[in-house]
């Protein structure tokens, strides 16, 4: 037992300095291109917390050399470390990572809008053991094909696709159905410190920010695994009244 206790104490330091060290790093966010300074090559790129990344600019370049973004425009980088106080970020990042996964994101076609609607229907999907499907199809039509999930017709088309009745999908769309439960959603994730995206929340009790590698994820759950399996006996009680292997 005093074994058990001293690995899940070391494992809970590591993994609380592991946090530490990547809270803000390898995270999704999305920014606001504040200036182009075209002589050096770079865009300054605001990312919360009045807080400027810098960009290349050969990342916004199109195939033709023109730039695909301008001041006031929207894009999503990843912060990947800092440097001086300043968050280095990566647009291309973002793309190459999602094609290690077979995801061929359209960043230049996305319409960046409120998702709010999109996730009260999700949540009333989920009543219906879909919202993982209608989850996957509304990221493929925001990331890739550049849909607009706060158009209401849009969100009927794509319930539909994934198998929902019609009528429900548009009195939902229609009606304020679940926003307390998408609210009441939003605050616990700003109450465990979700700041971007990925954010994983494990077994209420291990909060894993940024992209991370498969072994990581898999030491996280292997220890979540043992601490499952752990009993601690009431002290004071005994056996004697229990039935094992010889009998009651």
């Amino acid at each position: 037992m005093a074994e058990e206790l001293l690995e899940e104490e070391n494992f809970a330091a590591m993994f609380e300095a592991s946090e530490k060290a990547q809270e803000s790093t390898n995270r999704i966010v999305e920014g606001e291109i504040v200036e182009l300074q075209i002589e050096d090559e770079r865009a300054l790129v605001g990312v919360g917390e009045k807080l400027e990344g810098i960009l290349p600019l050969d990342e916004i370049r199109g195939e033709d050399g023109e730039l695909t973004h301008a001041v006031g425009d929207s894009i999503t980088v990843m912060v990947t470390g800092y440097y001086n106080e300043r968050p280095k970020i990566s647009h291309r990042k973002v793309l190459e990572q999602a094609k290690t996964v077979g995801l061929n994101y359209d960043y230049e076609n996305i319409k960046l809008t409120n998702t709010f609607d999109a996730h009260r229907v999700a949540k009333w999907a989920n009543t219906l053991g879909l919202e993982a499907k209608l989850t996957d199809r509304f990221m493929s039509a925001y990331f890739q094909e550049g849909l607009n999930l706060a158009d209401s017709n849009v969100l009927v088309k794509l319930g539909l696709e994934v198998g929902l009745d019609e009528k429900g999908l548009k009195d939902v769309v229609g009606s304020n159905q679940f926003a307390d439960l998408v609210r009441e959603q939003i605050q616990e994730g700003r109450q465990v410190g979700v700041q971007g995206v990925p954010f994983f929340v494990l077994n209420n009790k291990y909060g894993v920010s940024g992209a991370q590698a498969e072994e990581y994820f898999s030491q996280v759950l292997d220890q979540l695994w043992k601490e499952s399996q752990q009993f601690e006996s009431i002290p004071g009680s005994d056996s004697g009244q229990a039935c094992t292997e010889e009998g009651c």
